[in-house]
C-alpha cells in the first residue's frame, strides 16, 4: 500500500520534557506504592518530583494531565514511525503499536488508577481515525475509530495487567486476532 503522511507534531522543549519525566516517574512512583490517586495531591506529587508547585501548573492544568501529555508523545512517535514507512500495511501498523505498546506497558494501567480514561480515548480514536483517512475513504469512519480505539486501548490494558509481560512476537499474534484489519 502507498506510503501516508499524518500530520500530528507536537513540540515540547528540553526543560519541559525533563520536568515532565519527572513528574511521570513520581506519578509512577506512587502507582507503584498503592497510594490512592484520590489521596494523591499536587503538593505531594511536586515534592516527589522534586520540582516547584509553579512549575507543575506552568504545564499542567491537574495531575492526569501528565498522562495525556505521554500519550500524546506516544502517539506522536507511533505517527512519525508511521509516516517513516515507505509502504503502509495492516502488518507494517500493528508491529509499531505493538513495539510502543510494550515501550510503556504500565501506562494504560496508571490512566485506570487517575481515572482518566475518558480523555485518553479519544486521542487514540483521533490517531486511528487520522490513519484511516490517509490511507483511504471509509464509511462509518467515527463509528470504526471509536470501535478500534476502544480495542486498542482494552488491549494495551490487558497486555499491562498481565503478571509476566509477554514477548513481542507473541503481544503481536494476539494484535492480529484481535484487532481488525481494515487497511489491506
Amino acid at each position: 500500500m502507498k506510503k501516508v503522511q499524518i500530520d500530528n507534531y507536537i513540540k515540547i522543549d528540553k526543560r519541559t520534557h525533563n520536568t515532565h519525566i519527572k513528574l511521570l516517574k513520581a506519578l509512577t512512583n506512587e502507582f507503584s506504592n498503592g497510594t490512592n490517586f484520590d489521596n494523591l495531591n499536587v503538593q505531594k506529587l511536586c515534592k516527589s518530583a522534586k520540582i516547584s508547585r509553579a512549575t507543575f501548573y506552568r504545564h499542567h492544568q491537574d495531575m492526569t494531565d501528565i498522562l495525556t501529555v505521554e500519550y500524546l508523545i506516544l502517539i506522536q512517535n507511533i505517527t512519525e514511525e508511521i509516516n517513516n514507512l515507505s509502504s503502509v500495511s495492516y502488518s507494517s501498523i500493528s508491529n509499531i503499536i505493538v513495539t510502543n505498546i510494550l515501550k510503556k506497558p504500565t501506562l494504560p494501567e496508571l490512566v485506570e488508577w487517575a481515572h482518566c480514561r475518558d480523555r485518553i480515548i479519544p486521542l487514540i480514536n483521533g490517531i486511528i481515525q487520522r490513519v484511516m483517512i490517509s490511507i483511504e475513504n471509509i464509511s462509518n469512519l467515527h463509528f470504526i475509530s471509536e470501535f478500534i480505539g476502544n480495542d486498542l486501548y482494552q488491549f494495551s490494558l490487558q497486555i499491562a495487567k498481565e503478571k509476566t509481560l509477554p514477548n513481542r512476537q507473541d503481544t503481536l499474534n494476539l494484535f492480529l486476532k484481535i484487532i481488525p484489519n481494515l487497511i489491506d
